[in-house]
């Protein structure tokens, strides 16, 4: 008697395994969309803490005219409203553009008053997809909203 394995068990294997990955796969981009999410959420709420940090010392959020880096930018020009958007070779929040969010800042002053909101975007169209669909994560936090914040976010 011969002993081996015949094409059918070859592939009666084959199969099963074909059908495990095509379970697991889903999973995992599940979890990993989740793993960077809470990324993101630990980010913004750093962003939240430092910019309330350095309201504290300095007496306004964000940058003054004179801390605008090559990466601000004043919109509307000759106004006291200030946007950034941290790209993703930026030293401060070091991002992969294919796995992490965007992250960008928006201050602006308003009859006195002061705020700032920064916010999450993740989406094919950007590039840097987490969780494999064509629909856009977006989270913010705010001068006066301290828990990150979905407005979109299809993992819910």
């Amino acid at each position: 008697m011969k002993r081996g394995f015949t094409l059918v068990e070859l592939m009666v294997v084959i199969a099963v395994l074909g059908i495990i990955a095509a379970l697991a796969v889903p999973n995992f981009r599940r979890a990993r969309a989740s793993v960077y999410r809470a990324e993101m959420k630990r980010t913004l709420t750093l962003i939240y803490q430092l910019e309330h940090a350095f309201y504290a010392e300095h007496g306004h959020y964000g940058p003054g005219t004179e801390d605008l880096t090559n990466n601000s930018v004043r919109y509307p020009p000759y106004t006291d409203t200030f946007y950034i958007k941290y790209p993703p070779n930026n030293l401060d929040l070091v991002m992969d553009p294919e796995h992490r969010y965007y992250y960008y800042i928006y201050w602006e002053k308003e009859k006195g008053r002061e705020y700032f909101i920064a916010g999450a975007v993740a989406s094919r169209r950007y590039g840097n997809d987490i969780d494999g669909d064509d629909e856009i994560d977006w989270w913010y936090v705010s001068s006066s909203t301290p828990q990150p914040t979905a407005i979109r976010d299809d993992l819910q």
